[in-house]
């Protein structure tokens, strides 16, 4: 009895192309999907700088009165600040220094409607050692400027190892906390009111443990909360008498 005549994708001439082009929609498909990792490597999130808003163009008197807002924050944990000007919104992510007003005036006359401060404060679990703490104050033509901002900046997105979650206080502000670009661990607490976005950040010093414990790392979170309380229209509820 003659054997039955395989099926023509079976044969040794069309074996090859079929598989190929098997493979070749297999790969589409997961590359379609996102679902497409290294072999052995864990889902993580890569630092980078999303594309945001553009801040106002504001005087100087405007920029002076952002100065002001933060006074209340930093005033009662240090006196000395060791950088001071105006940031870009990126500059959250990326952590770049602040530039001066000078370097950062624009064409026109009017510079980006933002201040940062930066200064040494004492660290109560590491005595004598001091943290850095930042304070920043963003001002954006709209509110929906301003929300549009919030929403990116206040989320675990674009940060290396980066978590998100609704803070203590002040009333509707977000923590976030994560590995900054000199891989150093950073306490963020961003807040939003109107047109305006403020942040108050505590980096721990040097000679900080590089993973600190849960214990120290709600102490850092709980810091940053407590200062934002002192930021324009924060409203945090008064401390039971």
């Amino acid at each position: 009895m003659t054997a039955a005549q395989p099926p023509w994708w079976y044969q040794r001439r069309f074996r090859l192309p079929l598989l190929l082009g098997c493979l070749g929609l297999s790969l589409s498909a997961l590359i379609a999907t996102g679902s497409l990792e290294s072999a052995g490597s864990a889902p993580s999130r890569r630092w980078c700088v999303p594309t945001t808003p553009p801040l106002a163009s504001v005087r100087l008197s405007t920029i002076l009165e952002l100065h002001t807002s933060l006074l209340p924050v930093l005033r009662p944990i240090a006196r000395a600040r060791y950088r001071v000007g105006t940031v870009l919104p990126e500059d959250a992510w990326s952590d770049n220094y602040p530039l001066s007003l000078r370097a950062s005036r624009r064409a026109n006359g009017l510079w980006p409607a933002s201040w940062e401060m930066r200064s040494s404060a004492s660290d109560p679990q590491l005595a004598p050692a001091q943290d850095n703490v930042v304070a920043d104050a963003f001002l954006f033509a709209g509110e929906r400027q301003a929300q549009r901002f919030f929403t990116e900046v206040s989320s675990g997105d674009c940060r290396s190892d980066g978590s998100a979650r609704p803070a203590s206080q002040p009333p509707r502000a977000r923590n976030v906390v994560w590995v900054n670009p000199d891989d150093v661990i950073q306490d963020d607490v961003f807040l939003l009111r109107g047109p305006r976005v403020y942040r108050v950040g505590e980096v721990r010093p040097a000679g900080a443990p590089s993973r600190p414990s849960f214990a120290q790392q709600q102490a850092g979170v709980s810091r940053v909360d407590a200062l934002a309380c002192a930021l324009p229209g924060a409203d945090c509820p008064r401390p039971a008498t």
